[in-house]
């Protein structure tokens, strides 16, 4: 009897096992389908990846994190260089730079969605994690930011990493794994600084939440080594150059307290909060994530204490991002993966309430609460909040497919005609989208956008070649703007107009030079 007791333990592990499988697959299939069609159809650096593409070249070239803007070359110290660096050993074309690390990007988001569903499986159930994994894999934000060269894809690989370490931390006892929760927080503050937010949650949870035994030995493991990390990362950009480290740390002081010629400091708290609950999550996911948190917190009595730390760490994320005046979403990808594993905790403990009495009833309930969920959240859906296109799709991300090479292979077009054109570290001077010209030119760049008028001014009679992708001055009034256009019409030449995708962008060359 007891051999047949362990064969049928031993069946039933391996069906539960195979269910795992077949699962964690289908929410992969899921996530691939969202990036393929931006794979097929985006193949051009937009703005901030080719500042990124950029200081990873000058790394790769050089040896030093350097961003070509301006006469001279600056450091980058304007994000924590984890990310910069691991992608800087790539080689190749401008095209190949842009197309592998993007890959490397999409990679990241993959183990996201794995890490969601261990993580789900670890807090309550098999269920759970899968629940959690679907919302992530499907939400269209996420996608976005899986797909493109930027940091925060990595950063929450990292943080889910560290997560899911500390809930091991907590079932088995284990300092062990603690300690690896830190060392993965750490590197997640090395790949972006944002993620200081989940040490900060950390803290939160240790002091506030949290019945550890030696509870300041084990929140110095979880969060010292990401203290660390941040004053190491000081250190290392002030022996660069004190001055320059010194002028990153003031502009993040002002976009976090002032007033600025930035668009994104000057958004409401009514178009902030439109953003969060239409772009970032969806109002049916907002719902779901506010009415999760009772469940978790029922959860946390039940069962372990740890199921409120995706609780923790929104409400951290979501606060800052008000007190911050520098509004952007992407920064807040980790929100996303957290509040669906607060949604897939929250289904398992409904379904778990429901199901002695009304079995039946809680699949209903369960199922259509997902369903609406990602019908909401994803690509393709029935939009229940934010609209769609006229085709059907989620308009930041339709905007994102469609519009991105159309907008930026001009750009593209126009920097590898001044390539061939200009001299090794000679300057370009663009209106916009300078960072884009720079990564194609493989030349310094100057960016007129934000300069008030005498600077701009002064850059036009230095500038040999003048590049007018926009009419965009973030400090310019009508008639200073005229001036300029007046400028340009008496010391330039119009020397070809670059045309792709149906947009034109004109080069200027300064008169009388052959």
């Amino acid at each position: 009897m007891i051999g047949l007791s362990n064969e049928l333990a031993n069946e039933s592990a391996f069906s539960h096992m195979k269910l795992r499988y077949l699962l964690f697959t289908l929410v992969i299939i899921i996530e691939v389908l969202g990036l393929l069609p931006l794979v097929t159809q985006v193949h051009v650096a937009e703005y901030d990846e080719a500042i990124f593409l950029d200081v990873a070249r000058a790394i790769h070239t050089t040896g030093t994190p350097l961003r070509s803007s301006g006469a001279a070359p600056h450091y980058y110290f304007d994000h924590t260089p984890l990310y910069v660096y691991l992608i800087s050993p790539i080689i190749g074309s401008a095209d190949d730079r842009v197309a592998i690390a993007r890959w490397l990007t999409a990679f990241a988001a993959l183990g996201c969605v794995w890490l969601v569903f261990l993580c789900g499986d670890q807090l309550k159930s098999t269920q759970a994690g899968f629940v959690a994994a679907v919302l992530t894999a499907a939400n269209s934000f996420f996608l976005l930011y899986s797909y493109f060269v930027t940091m925060e894809a990595l950063m929450t690989f990292l943080m889910l990493l560290s997560f899911y370490c500390l809930i091991r931390s907590e079932q088995r006892g284990d300092s062990r794994w603690c300690s690896a929760a830190g060392v993965a927080l750490a590197s997640a503050v090395l790949a972006k600084e944002l993620a200081l937010g989940l040490a900060a949650a950390y803290l939160i949870y240790s002091v506030f939440v949290s019945h550890w035994p030696n509870r300041m030995w084990r929140l110095t493991m979880l969060v010292g080594p990401a203290l660390a990390a941040t004053l190491a990362w000081a250190f290392w950009a002030w022996t660069w150059s004190p001055a320059e480290a010194r002028a990153a740390v003031s502009r993040w002081f002002a976009s976090a307290a002032l007033s600025g010629v930035d668009s994104r400091m000057r958004i409401t708290i009514a178009q902030w909060t439109g953003q969060l609950g239409g772009d970032l999550l969806g109002w049916v996911v907002v719902a779901l994530g506010l009415a999760s948190s009772y469940f978790c917190v029922k959860a946390a009595r039940k069962e372990t204490r740890i199921t409120l730390m995706p609780v923790v760490y929104v409400v951290v994320a979501i606060v800052f991002s008000y007190l911050v005046r520098l509004k952007e979403l992407r920064h807040l990808m980790a929100v996303v993966p957290m509040v669906a594993l607060m949604i897939g905790v929250a289904v398992n403990q409904l379904f778990d309430d429901l199901a002695l009495r009304w079995q039946r009833l809680a699949q209903f309930l369960v199922g259509g609460l997902i369903v609406a969920a990602v019908l909401d959240t994803s690509p393709l859906r029935l939009a229940l909040s934010r609209g769609t296109t006229a085709t059907g799709i989620d308009p930041l991300y339709a905007f994102r497919l469609f519009e991105s090479d159309r907008n930026f292979g001009a750009l593209r077009a126009a920097g590898l005609y001044l390539a061939e054109r200009t001299q090794l570290g000679e300057v370009v001077t663009v209106v916009h989208q300078a960072p884009v010209i720079t990564f194609y030119t493989d030349r310094p760049s100057n960016q007129l956008q934000f300069q008030p008028f005498d600077k701009v001014m002064a850059s036009l009679a230095r500038a040999r070649y003048l590049v007018v992708d926009d009419h965009v001055f973030a400090q310019l009034s009508e008639q200073q703007i005229q001036d300029f256009i007046d400028y340009i019409v008496r010391y330039f030449d119009l020397e070809v107009e670059v045309t792709e995708n149906g947009r034109s962008i004109p080069i200027y060359r300064r008169a009388g030079l052959e």
